[in-house]
């Protein structure tokens, strides 16, 4: 077995899937290849690992993942400090240093870690060159899917949320969106199911936590799957009708003005209220695309989005919050920095 077949079996990787490379930082100038040794250079990794602790002495890796943060070492930017509360096991030199951080040794060998951040598993990558940043995308033929709709077809809230219980406004919200017909609704409601879904409170929320301790799929990591069983020519498909909404959702932004008078302030604060929710709209297809390993298109459409929002913030403050429902202050609860759950009145 080759080692990208021993790796891939590792990962568990589907014959149709493979691994791409999402960012990665290289390796700085070492002390060692400067002919100052530190005397690090055959230590194991349980050594590391305390020689990190008792000399914290790190630089950040520029340009990766900035929900799974890694660290060069600075006696020996061979070894990296990663930051992956979730990881879920390491290949090669690799040892947990605590709260939630890894130690990475890729100066004989690679070493590996698998993770979750916002958007799906990340493979962490640490050898000579430096650290790359990894997702799982799937090998999807043009022809396996003709038009968005086969896949939405298979879209099944059932399925999403398998044995877990759910908001009554995140059942009913999914639900509407998926008998709407509409050509987004689908992934729209995957993707809040993925992002808003929260454990219910009580026995419920013990026991979910009990599951996902022994290793059982959640609601996200279904989503996930789905996802990426979505062929290319519908990803396509599904980016070009988010994208001309993104730009839709900017006009209207960007058209918000200072009320001039009492009386239409409701008007404006309605147009606000809209914009709002089409932007969260907006997230959940982004969550789906970017799970699928697409959406370079619909990120850059939402950042220059959020851009106009910036712009606009006085004019926002101005209109006043907008009433937030169940799911904006699911947004402003889970997703703190979004912007569109922010103006929202608790």
């Amino acid at each position: 077995m080759s080692d990208d077949e021993e790796l891939g079996a590792w990962l568990g990787l589907a014959s149709d899937e493979r691994l791409v490379c999402a960012a990665s930082s290289e390796r700085p100038p070492s002390s060692v290849a400067e002919g100052r040794s530190m005397g690090f250079e055959q230590a194991s990794i349980e050594a590391l690992v305390e020689a990190v602790r008792v000399q914290p002495h790190l630089s950040p890796a520029a340009g990766g993942d900035a929900q799974v943060r890694a660290r060069f070492w600075d006696l020996d930017p061979g070894v990296v400090v990663v930051e992956a509360a979730h990881a879920a096991r390491a290949r090669g030199a690799a040892a947990a240093l605590g709260d939630g951080a890894w130690v990475l040794d890729g100066r004989a060998r690679d070493a590996w870690l698998v993770t979750e951040d916002a958007q799906g598993t990340v493979v962490l990558q640490v050898g000579t060159s430096g650290v790359r940043w990894m997702r799982v995308v799937r090998n999807a033929t043009d022809d396996e899917v003709s038009e968005p709709g086969a896949s939405a077809q298979s879209a099944s809230l059932d399925a999403w949320l398998g044995d877990e219980s759910a908001q009554p406004w995140l059942v009913e919200e999914a639900a509407r969106l998926l008998a709407s017909g509409d050509t987004l609704a689908p992934f729209v409601a995957a993707g809040l199911v993925a992002r808003l879904w929260s454990p219910p409170p009580g026995e419920a929320r013990r026991a979910a936590l009990v599951r996902r301790l022994a290793g059982s799929d959640g609601p996200a990591a279904r989503v996930r799957r789905w996802a990426r069983g979505i062929a290319r020519v519908a990803l396509r498909s599904i980016e070009s009708d988010a994208l001309g909404e993104a730009a839709d959702c900017a006009r209207a932004l960007a058209a918000l003005s200072v009320p001039s008078s009492e009386s239409n302030i409701e008007g404006e604060r309605a147009l606000l209220a809209g914009v709002t929710r089409r932007r969260d709209d907006l997230e959940s297809v982004a969550f789906v695309l970017r799970a699928a390993g697409w959406g370079e298109a619909i990120d850059r459409a939402l950042a220059a989005l959020d851009d106009t929002a910036a712009t606009q913030l006085s004019t926002m403050m101005a209109i006043g919050l907008v009433e937030a429902d169940e799911r904006l202050a699911a947004v402003a609860w889970q997703e703190p920095l979004a912007w569109w759950g922010a103006i929202a009145n608790p």
